[in-house]
């Protein structure tokens, strides 16, 4: 049985009027924690519900959810397939921890290139028996529902937080990849929050869906999925070394960095609530990338 805890909330520090907190789901005890645990568990419910034989799991190679399907499957005995996307020039995820990790859970791996994602995936569907492709069908939609059950759950848990810590949240903010953590809290929010999602890959008018409670800003995508700045990767260096709170340049360390754009930008005040969704296995990779290139990671 996989244990998902209460994640607790703790104060970062102040920036300009707003005081920033954060709420640790990175270190849900699994698979390196993160909002995927989370999302990954509905998604298995669902799949066992409905007597599926097989988990299908698609992203990149730095991918923190097939990371988590792929663990999640070993510990529940159900087969699984991996789809990576892998591009051309992405030397440096060949030997990310995620991947890896991945390859050591006993999954089947299949890569595909981004022309070819949903003819590999109608591939593998029709290949295996009964089974149970995470993101719905070949186009990514059927299963929004399903997984943005997890962070429905996570925004009631929020609000009984506050009231064991005597404060309130009204802007809470996440970073955006498919959508379906945003989904979650935007369905279950109220008038008296607000969801700020920060796109990592995305343009923003791909989650017009969401509702008058949640809004996605592309300003921070700073050239795209796995891209990163100098400054972005100055500011993972210093909340590591000053939080001990490890961020990462693909997902949270940018949502992080636009929050804090977004803050000084808006000039917000009062109390943020900063969703840590995990990425240890990436924030792990670039520390040796950074090592490797010269940084010195003490500045």
């Amino acid at each position: 049985m996989i244990d998902i805890p209460k994640t607790r909330i703790e104060y970062i520090s102040d920036f300009g009027n707003a005081k920033v907190y954060i709420k640790r789901d990175d270190l849900i005890p699994f698979s390196y924690g993160g909002n995927k645990v989370r999302i990954a568990w509905e998604a298995f419910n669902d799949a066992k519900e409905k007597g599926c034989g097989t988990f299908i799991s698609y992203g990149s190679a730095s991918s923190n959810l097939n990371r988590v399907v792929s663990q999640m499957a070993a510990e529940f005995s159900m087969k699984c397939v991996i789809i990576i996307k892998k591009e051309d020039d992405e030397k440096e995820w060949k030997l990310s921890t995620n991947e890896e990790t991945v390859r050591s859970s006993g999954a089947k791996l299949v890569y595909t290139s981004p022309e070819d994602v949903r003819k590999t995936v109608l591939e593998v569907l029709s290949m295996e028996n009964r089974p149970y492709y995470i993101y719905g069908d070949e186009t990514g939609k059927g299963n929004e529902e399903t997984l943005s059950k997890a962070y429905r759950k996570v925004f009631s848990e929020i609000r009984n937080q506050e009231g064991e810590m005597g404060l309130k949240f009204p802007y809470i903010y996440t970073a955006v990849g498919t959508g379906s953590t945003i989904k979650g809290l935007s369905d279950a929010c109220d008038g008296e929050h607000f969801i700020n999602g920060i796109s990592v890959a995305r343009n923003a008018d791909a989650f017009s869906y969401l509702n008058e409670h949640a809004v996605v800003t592309d300003d921070y995508l700073l050239g795209g999925y796995g891209k990163y700045t100098d400054e972005l990767s100055g500011l993972i260096r210093r909340t590591y070394q000053e939080h001990g709170i490890p961020l990462d340049p693909c997902y949270t360390g940018k949502a992080f960095y636009g929050m804090l754009c977004e803050i000084e930008k808006k000039k917000i005040s009062g109390n943020c609530l900063f969703i840590h969704t995990g990425g240890y296995p990436i924030f792990k990779d670039m520390m040796g990338i950074w090592e490797s290139s010269g940084y010195d990671l003490k500045t």
